[in-house]
């Protein structure tokens, strides 16, 4: 819906279960905290696509904590699970929708990893091979 539409489904990034992750933990002061978490609760439960949960953290500094996440549910309609590469390349090089093309959204993650210090050397491969493909066309 936001990165594609019914007709062109696009693509997003999500949490699935199992592994782990290099991410970033943000922490929300307990006064003032209510409104943030409501405006996150509606954008990431809106097509109740995630599962809430709260889930082991290790800081940068070695301190753990719990930090909610919204994982993918394996149940959900949109959850593709791993797809070939060729089909995300397709999916990629076609798919708009009411916030922009899912190639924007990726490259856009590509960099705000980068930019955090903690790049996805598969991603930027995937990022590399669209624009490739695209180069080819």
């Amino acid at each position: 819906m936001n990165r594609g539409t019914p007709e062109q489904p696009g693509l997003v990034l999500a949490l699935d279960r199992g592994g782990s992750c290099t991410g970033m933990a943000f922490r929300l002061a307990g006064d003032g905290a209510i409104p943030h978490l409501e405006v996150l609760w509606r954008r990431e439960m809106a097509m109740a696509s995630y599962r809430p949960a709260w889930l082991p953290c290790t800081l940068a500094d070695g301190r753990r904590v719990d930090a909610l996440a919204f994982v993918m549910r394996r149940d959900a309609t949109s959850y593709t699970g791993k797809l070939a590469d060729p089909i995300v390349r397709t999916v990629l090089g076609c798919a708009s929708g009411r916030y922009g093309t899912t190639l924007n959204y990726v490259s856009r993650t590509v960099e705000a990893l980068r930019e955090s210090g903690m790049p996805d050397r598969a991603l930027e491969g995937l990022l590399r091979r669209c624009r490739a493909q695209a180069a080819n066309e």
